[in-house]
């Protein structure tokens, strides 16, 4: 074989590679738009050609409840520990071994009126950013329900190895601070972000009568 024919075999090669990662970048596009059209409220979603179970799983403490993943389990306490080493850790920490996403609930003892929530972002916001102060990207929103509010901050915080994309939510049960947070690798943004809001959407107050 000459020199150029192996010039012209190699240039084949890479042109080749160069098709063949267009081609699965393309399909990977193609895959994750059909994805994002599924729904958790479904009770089935693929993430990242993964399929995952959704089902509602409700606090019988806090009577409240949520979607998330089947398989979740709430943490013992030395990985909430490992989680949460600097302390003030919540009390129900839900990961799975399928999903890189992990919910937090915390009841805080915390009492305010039911139209005082919406003030209270300003002081969760200025508290964040004297706990956390490398945090980046902080929105605030509410969200109206039929019969109580859910007040939201999304950020970008950081941990020692990865940046993490959290929603963080106050709802108001039994006259307390409820605390909420859902999180995941802010490198699966692209996927689980809509997976996140549709969690939030989910979130529910089991027993709104007894406010």
């Amino acid at each position: 074989m000459s020199l150029s024919d192996e010039k012209i075999l190699k240039a084949k090669h890479i042109i080749h590679e160069a098709e063949k990662k267009e081609k699965e970048k393309q399909e990977s596009k193609e895959n994750l738009e059909n994805e994002l059209k599924e729904s958790i409220m479904d009770g089935k979603v693929h993430i990242y050609g993964q399929e995952v179970e959704f089902s509602r799983r409700k606090n019988e403490e806090y009577g409240v409840s949520i979607m998330m993943p089947t398989t979740s389990f709430d943490l013992d306490e030395q990985l909430k520990m490992e989680i949460y080493p600097s302390g003030n850790r919540p009390k129900y920490v839900y990961g799975n071994a399928t999903v890189n996403l992990v919910i937090s609930l915390n009841l805080t003892n915390n009492r305010i009126p039911v139209d005082k929530l919406e003030p209270f972002l300003d002081y969760g916001e200025k508290l964040l950013k004297v706990t956390m102060p490398k945090v980046t990207n902080i929105e605030r929103k509410m969200i109206d329900k039929e019969d109580y509010q859910i007040g939201v901050m999304e950020f970008i915080s950081t941990a020692i190895d990865t940046e993490v994309y959290n929603t963080t939510f106050y709802v108001i049960v039994k006259g307390q601070i409820l605390m909420g947070n859902i999180n995941f690798p802010l490198k699966y943004k692209e996927r689980q972000l809509t997976i996140a809001k549709e969690m939030l959407e989910s979130f529910e107050i089991e027993d709104v009568e007894e406010q």
